[in-house]
């Protein structure tokens, strides 16, 4: 359930946990054209390496004007993601945030931050990793 989500949101989380690879050894980049081109698929609207303002950091897929798609490969520290999506997450522009994450990453659940949703999709749970 995705707590205060948009419908566009939620189709677009449930576009990316769809998404099947044959291989998980990947780079990022490879990962993101899979789930930008996914999106595109599904009737998106996708934007690469959008910079958001004031410092807020440079966003990897900017979807339907507002929903923010992060994804990461490997081993990620989710303390490290929490301070990302914080920062992404007081940027009025942005309407909600998904972390697709190549493997799990512990402590990290939907939420919300100051009232933006984030909803977290583990790849390697499609893929059968």
């Amino acid at each position: 359930m995705i707590p205060h989500g948009t419908r566009e949101m939620a189709r677009a989380a449930q576009t990316i946990r769809a998404i099947r690879m044959s291989s998980p050894a990947v780079t990022e980049a490879e990962i993101v054209d899979l789930v930008a081109d996914a999106l595109v698929a599904d009737g998106h609207t996708v934007r690469r390496e959008v910079r958001l303002p004031r410092g807020a950091g440079r966003v990897d897929l900017w979807v339907d004007d507002g929903i923010v798609v992060e994804v990461k490969k490997g081993k990620t520290a989710a303390q490290d993601v929490k301070r990302q999506v914080t920062r992404y997450a007081r940027c009025v522009r942005v309407r909600g945030v998904i972390i697709a994450s190549e493997r799990g990453l512990i402590g990290l659940r939907d939420i919300t931050v100051d009232g933006t949703p984030v909803v977290y999709v583990a790849l390697s749970a499609a893929w059968g990793v």
